[in-house]
């Protein structure tokens, strides 16, 4: 099976994991992480999708959630995609309630750490006016373990992720309570159970 990965840059490491284990051919594009979102993101998928839908592809699988409004209202055009059945960013960078999540794919340039950068941007270091008020920062490593010696990451709390469901993503094998399948004519909606489907008029 030929595959078609669409997905946010900061999950490349965890992508390009999957992707060397998946048995089949994949080809992958990552989309900036700081990118714009509602109605100008779900267009710039679209567009890649569109884009994708000419190649000699099976399936073309996206690394999205609801969040950021990047997948309701996305129409498969001819290939049929798989989208996780996620609210948010596949439980990577995002907040649940009070906490804060990063991983190291929101790692930024410039010799800044991760936990420094996190620190800065919750607490409005930067100068602007922080929008939420966090209790904790943890971070989400999918690296193998080793003890850190940054003074800013003993602020915040440090786990484990499981990635096999980007590798069930990869595998061809996809069970419907985790992942949508939308074929050609199709388009993605929101549901009060999360994402659906409704047939394009």
């Amino acid at each position: 099976m030929r595959l078609k990965v669409i997905a946010c840059d900061a999950l490349r490491r965890e992508i390009c994991s999957a992707a060397e284990r998946s048995p089949h051919r994949t080809e992958l594009e990552f989309l900036p992480s700081h990118h714009v979102e509602g109605p100008e993101l779900l267009d710039v998928v679209q567009k890649v999708v569109d884009r994708a839908s000419s190649g000699p592809h099976d399936a073309i699988v996206l690394a999205y959630a609801l969040c950021g409004g990047g997948v309701a209202g996305l129409e498969s055009r001819g290939i049929r995609l798989v989208i996780p059945r996620k609210r948010e960013c596949l439980g990577f960078p995002g907040s649940d309630g009070d906490i804060c999540f990063r991983s190291t794919g929101w790692t930024p340039g410039g010799g800044e750490s991760l936990a420094e950068t996190t620190l800065r941007v919750v607490r409005g270091d930067d100068g602007a006016t922080p929008v939420f008020a966090y209790r904790q920062l943890t971070y989400v490593s999918t690296a193998p373990e080793r003890r850190s010696t940054d003074r800013a990451a003993r602020e915040f709390q440090a786990v484990r992720r499981d990635l096999r469901l980007f590798d069930r993503l990869l595998s061809g094998v996809w069970v419907e309570s985790e992942v949508l399948v939308v074929p050609g004519g199709w388009r993605v909606c929101e549901s009060v159970h999360g994402l659906g489907r409704e047939r394009i008029a």
